[in-house]
């Protein structure tokens, strides 16, 4: 397992490991005491027997949220320590298809209501639903 980011906010600290496709979140809090954390993170990346349709991005946030298993929530220890995983959560379009959202695990403190996303890592390369820069448009195949 090698620490690929350090992330920090006003409410915790910590870093991000990754083994494989296993992404690892450890951490601590700033303050103590009895909270409540909630994560939740886009469906893994779909992986396929074929190049054709693997690692596409999601075409919307709903459908990458929708039963993935990249969810959870835990009552985090007395030191204010904590830690998760996800399997790598796969990117989503934003902005009616126009804006790519790279893979990230948002973050709920529940007493508190403050939300953090902590970027994981960047999406499948030369992976779009749409024309990448420098590429022949998809649709007219030029």
């Amino acid at each position: 397992m090698s620490s690929i980011s350090v992330f920090s906010n006003p409410d915790m600290s910590g870093e991000v490991y990754i083994d494989g496709d296993i992404f690892t979140i450890r951490g601590n809090l700033h303050s103590l005491g009895e909270q409540n954390l909630r994560f939740w993170a886009a469906a893994p990346v779909e992986r396929r027997m074929s190049l054709v349709g693997s690692g596409l991005p999601f075409a919307s946030e709903e459908q990458a949220m929708e039963n993935s298993p990249n969810q959870g929530s835990f009552k985090v220890d007395g030191l204010g320590r904590f830690e998760f995983a996800v399997r790598a959560p796969s990117g989503y379009y934003t902005c009616q298809g126009n804006t790519l959202v790279q893979p990230h695990v948002k973050i709920l403190l529940e007493p508190l209501k403050r939300q953090y996303a902590i970027q994981l890592g960047p999406v499948v390369p030369n992976r779009s639903l749409t024309s990448l820069p420098g590429r022949p448009n998809r649709v007219i195949f030029r």
